[in-house]
């Protein structure tokens, strides 16, 4: 997979999770089932997902072990709250958890970004960029960019999700809170394409400049 399909790759699997929760909780709405119900039991689904991925990929790493955390306190939330609106308003609250985890990994060794560029490449590729993060400023700089990038668009999220649960009957806020997430997350997604395929751009010209003064 190369660098500038990373984006793209985690944009699908984020997608797939939040249709997972619409899925799930417009389902069992129209099946019957009460506010509540619906929205943990979308949740519970959101949560196997992850699991079953890392089962199937027989590992758990940083970025799987981040997903799990962030759907585990949901779901606790979920649980521990038993008023719809304030359940949903806890789902967009680890949304802000999210963002707090991405903006604190910013002062461990490595990124959550960095994380995220390793779960969605080949073995040899990961092996390219800890080479690249060991040698390369500019790599480490700009992970810890979009690091940045990433904690302040998904507290950013969590705001604007808590203010739709406040302002919107809940069925409709449901629906309109997963339309917000997608529409940061495509727009994070977006960003981080275009600062990859300038990076991998700029690498390439640096290339062709060494190889002309040899």
């Amino acid at each position: 997979m190369t660098p500038q399909k990373v984006p793209t790759a985690m944009f699908k699997g984020l997608f797939w999770d939040i249709g997972l929760v619409l899925i799930a909780y417009y389902g069992l709405r129209i099946a019957g089932a009460d506010e509540y119900v619906a929205l943990l039991a979308a949740t519970v689904i959101a949560g196997l997902r992850v699991v079953i991925v890392a089962m199937r990929e027989r590992t758990l790493d940083l970025f799987a072990g981040f997903l799990l955390a962030v759907f585990g306190i949901g779901l606790i939330l979920a649980v521990i709250t038993h008023d719809p609106s304030l359940a949903l308003m806890a789902k967009s609250g680890t949304t802000g958890v999210a963002g707090v985890l991405f903006t604190a990994s910013m002062v461990v060794r490595r990124p959550l970004s960095y994380a995220a560029l390793q779960r969605f490449s080949t073995p040899d590729e990961r092996t390219a960029y800890d080479q690249l993060w060991a040698e390369s400023a500019a790599f480490r700089t700009r992970n810890y960019r979009l690091t940045a990038l990433w904690g302040f668009g998904l507290l950013t999220d969590a705001l604007l999700r808590v203010l739709v649960v406040v302002l919107f009957p809940l069925d409709v806020a449901a629906g309109v809170s997963s339309a917000v997430e997608i529409a940061v997350i495509a727009v994070l997604v977006l960003i981080t394409r275009r600062v990859i395929i300038r990076a991998k751009a700029a690498q390439s010209a640096d290339a062709v400049t060494a190889a002309a003064v040899a």
